[in-house]
């Protein structure tokens, strides 16, 4: 595949190998449907051109406030093709919260997924031009357009696909402004450009390689970069297939349904699914007893297997670890969808008890580190070589060292243009072109890197 220019031309790339293959699911009125490839590059260009309508232009910021659907992936690519900034916010975050990321973004536009949170915003002092309704109508004398509105307004311009702006957008045009999830009353605006998460795709696909026959579903928030660039972008530039989960408490019984060969999650995440599988031990003593004696032949027969000494494996213990396999982990794995390959956590998982039974029922948790500020990923272990408890190594063109109290400073292709309009604060944070973490690490002998703490201001 051709090196891409911008976030818009990997997925045009893919919609020209792929244009027949499913590239969204999503549930609604009960069960799953879907989009191909073909038809969200239509829909996103014709959402484009009604956005062009409406004045939005190269650089204008548009927020989107919406749980992962598709409009939301429609809303964004749309706005990176005309060269304007996306602004994706947590719809859950506090009102307060809300507001101050639009005024300080100096958002034009919003994109917003339900009637009731589109009243609140409304009521931002007005620096906003445009709504936008995902779904539903807008109520009292609320003033929005329908998403379906402007589509059609793009589909009835008079415009070629000649006059599309995407192809003149440049790696360096900044591409979104996400916002720092250290949990302060007001977040830093972090600013990433088409070549930022770029780079930090192409870096993980050659950590992580992902293939057309994949199928993730996502869970975490797009909101979130670790999960849009792992579980979004990076799927997309592969040709495969996002399913959206309806929430995490769904999430089991969306497994089962779309049968995912991927799922990208956080340490609490996985702990949420151990908890879910093994809760129904407690309730019977001999199924708990059962499941304890399970967990330590796995466990002693992966001590073993994971030096590469295979035939050292004594035999009972080959025979009780593939009785399990067979009876016992097999059924587990079927509650999971039946065809996952391996799971990504967004940190390291501290409760060794759960990486070990993932372990044991044949998957692999690849334990990764990054941050918004670095576009997403930093470092990641890869399937040949997991460092169980580590974060991994960096990944390719990415360097690492430490300053005398432990800091990790990192320098990439992925580290941010900066904090919108914050020089002070980005010129504290990139010095020389390193980025100062804000975390403790280490790294041992083979540079895998282990986080200890947040490092104290």
């Amino acid at each position: 595949m051709m090196k891409s220019h911008n976030l818009v031309e990997m997925l045009a790339q893919t919609v020209k190998q792929y244009p027949d293959k499913t590239a969204l699911r999503w549930k609604q009125d009960g069960k799953y449907h879907s989009m191909t490839y073909q038809k969200l590059w239509n829909t996103i260009r014709d959402f484009a051109f009604g956005l062009e309508r409406l004045g939005i232009r190269a650089g204008t910021k548009v927020a989107i406030l919406s749980e992962n659907h598709p409009c939301w992936v429609i809303s964004d690519f749309a706005l990176l093709s005309l060269g304007a900034v996306s602004v994706p916010i947590y719809p859950a975050l506090q009102v307060q919260q809300i507001f101050f990321m639009l005024q300080h973004t100096d958002t034009e536009a919003v994109i917003v997924q339900q009637p009731d949170l589109l009243t609140q915003i409304t009521k931002v002092p007005k620096c906003t031009r445009h709504f936008i309704l995902m779904n539903g109508k807008a109520k009292g004398d609320v003033k929005a357009l329908q998403f379906e509105t402007v589509i059609q307004l793009g589909q009835t311009a008079v415009i070629e696909d000649t006059d599309w702006a995407y192809p003149s957008i440049q790696s360096s045009d900044p591409a979104t402004i996400v916002h720092s999830s250290v949990g302060d009353e007001n977040p830093k605006a972090i600013l990433l450009s088409h070549g930022n998460i770029l780079s930090n795709i192409e870096m993980w696909n050659h950590f992580v390689p992902y293939t057309s026959l994949d199928t993730f579903l996502s869970i975490l928030p797009l909101s979130d970069m670790f999960e849009r660039v792992t579980g979004h972008f990076a799927p997309i530039c592969a040709g495969a297939t996002v399913a959206y989960a309806e929430s995490v408490e769904k999430a089991f019984i969306n497994m089962r349904e779309v049968h995912p060969t991927i799922l990208i999650g956080t340490p609490g995440l996985f702990q949420t699914i151990y908890r879910g599988i093994t809760e129904d031990l407690s309730q019977s003593p001999i199924k708990h007893r059962f499941f304890d004696w399970a967990m330590k032949i796995a466990a002693r027969h992966q001590q073993i297997a994971s030096q590469g000494f295979n035939w050292a494996i004594p035999k009972k213990l080959r025979l009780q670890y593939a009785f399990l396999q067979d009876f016992v982990f097999a059924n587990i794995y079927d509650r999971l969808g039946g065809q996952l390959r391996f799971m990504v956590s967004g940190g390291s998982m501290p409760d060794a008890e759960v990486r070990q039974f993932f372990s044991a029922i044949g998957l692999p948790v690849l334990e990764a580190y990054g941050m918004a500020e670095c576009t997403a990923v930093i470092a990641s272990n890869r399937l040949a070589h997991i460092k169980p408890g580590t974060e991994g190594k960096p990944l390719p063109g990415t360097e690492i060292r430490f300053l005398p109290d432990g800091e990790l400073l990192v320098k990439s292709p992925s580290v941010m243009t900066g904090y919108y309009k914050d020089p002070e604060e980005s010129a504290k944070t990139i010095v020389n072109g390193w980025l100062h973490t804000g975390v403790t690490a280490q790294a041992d002998k083979d540079n895998y890197i282990r986080i200890i703490d947040r490092k104290s201001t």
